[in-house]
């Protein structure tokens, strides 16, 4: 077999181990096309490296032929990944919505692009949202169905979260297909009861909560509209949640991060350390970026936020946090690529991010909005040959090496021209490290 090494592995740095009076070289090497994790020798590694494929034991060449590490020379590894995710997303037999009950928020975050206002999505537009998930349903083969509940603040529209959930289920029941959902919300809104109701009655499943750092910072990124503070009251409910028995939620923390409030990350942290609730969420950190403004004046560059984001991973790991470091293979890398998902917003319009709902600079510009609830008529949009135009040299994805575990990361950036690429691009040989010095995935 004529073999090649593939373009889509990484190598942690050189640790030296010592075996009684023997020093030996090794190295993590990952593949992010099979998501394979492997120990390795440096013996082993010039080989690769070097392409003296004949020199290595035949046993391991067939085991690193299974995990894509060694590839035929013949193959067109780009065209395999982007026609892997192609038919991922044809054959997707999930059916994801996203819907936006009501433009109204009681917070005006700093960085937020959204213009809101008192609207809920009318009982007429429910109605018909609720019939053309019906219609995608019985007219597809699929075998579930899992709607995201995103605002402006969805918990301001409970009622219409809950009489369009319960139509939903009747619908799922009827069909013989799961239903599940998610729920972004500011928090304000989630006592326990509610989201206990939520899991009972809604089949919601995770939680996604924004806290932007302690009391201190927080308040003043994520102010009330009304002059309020909101870091106390999220706080509160984060804690009653998680130490309610009856709660078996899915609890995501997200803090936005720029350079004012990067280094109170570690003091929220402790904050969640403090209170017992380091097992019960999982959190995350991602850099503020524009949202049809100027938010991201202040970020920091996307080095620095690799560079950030590896010390919180650190830290989490010593405080006994959830925590993966490893990215998974994506093939579907959001909503935006798959043509039968939508966005709804208040209004009954339709759109392909779920970033463009409420967010006036996006209004006159055409390519997001793909059509309004009331007609089946679909309008041409950006995003659904995304897989081409990288497999086309459209993007720096072309010749990356982390394509297939980060699928090409946000179409919307790339079309405004912003290369969206993730942290781990820049700090991926970091996160082997630790897995090598920590024995953590």
């Amino acid at each position: 077999m004529d073999l090649k090494l593939s373009k889509y592995i990484i190598y942690s740095s050189e640790f030296i181990e010592q075996r009684s009076s023997i020093s030996e070289s090794y190295f993590l090497l990952f593949s992010t096309r099979s998501n394979a994790l492997i120990k390795i020798n440096k013996e082993l590694k010039d080989d690769l490296d070097n392409l003296r494929f004949d020199k290595i034991d035949k046993k391991m060449v067939i085991e690193l032929l299974l995990l894509k590490i060694l590839v035929l020379k013949s193959d067109n590894e780009l065209n395999e990944i982007i026609t892997e995710n192609k038919e991922e997303i044809e054959s997707n037999t999930t059916l994801y919505e996203v819907l936006q009950p009501t433009a109204s928020c009681q917070l005006g975050c700093n960085y937020c692009g959204q213009h809101h206002f008192n609207k809920k999505i009318s009982l007429n537009m429910q109605k018909l949202f609720i019939e053309k998930i019906k219609r995608k349903i019985e007219e597809s083969k699929y075998e579930k169905l899992e709607i995201g509940w995103f605002g402006a603040e969805p918990l301001i529209a409970l009622d219409v979260l809950k009489n369009i959930t319960e139509s939903l289920i009747k619908i799922c029941i009827k069909n013989n297909i799961q239903y599940e959902s998610k729920v972004v919300t500011n928090g304000i809104l989630l006592t326990k009861n509610i989201a206990y109701e939520l899991q009972e009655k809604c089949n919601v499943k995770n939680v996604e909560i924004t806290l932007d750092g302690t009391k201190e910072f927080h308040d003043v990124k994520r102010m009330k509209k009304n002059g309020g503070t909101s870091f106390d009251i999220i706080f509160k409910n984060l804690c009653d949640i998680c130490n309610d028995e009856r709660i078996n939620l899915d609890i995501s923390i997200r803090s936005n991060v720029d350079r004012y409030n990067k280094e109170n990350i570690f003091q929220l942290l402790k904050l969640f350390k403090d209170n017992k609730l380091e097992s019960k969420i999982n959190f995350y950190p991602v850099s503020i970026y524009s949202w049809g403004n100027d938010a991201d004046k202040n970020s920091l560059s996307k080095v620095e936020f690799a560079s950030f984001q590896i010390s919180i991973l650190e830290y989490m790991l010593k405080e006994g946090f959830n925590i993966s470091l490893l990215p998974k293979r994506k093939k579907i890398v959001c909503l935006a690529v798959n043509s039968n998902s939508e966005v709804v917003d208040a209004n009954g319009d339709t759109y392909n991010c779920t970033e463009i709902p409420y967010v006036k600079s996006y209004e006159n510009i055409g390519g997001y909005k793909t059509g309004n609830i009331k007609n089946n008529k679909r309008e041409i949009t950006f995003f659904n040959n995304f897989n081409d135009l990288i497999l086309q040299n459209q993007y720096e994805c072309f010749s990356c090496k982390m394509l297939p575990v980060c699928g090409g990361s946000c179409p919307k950036q790339w079309q405004e021209g912003n290369a969206p690429c993730p942290p781990s691009k820049f700090n991926i040989i970091d996160k082997l490290n630790l897995i090598y010095k920590h024995g953590v995935v």
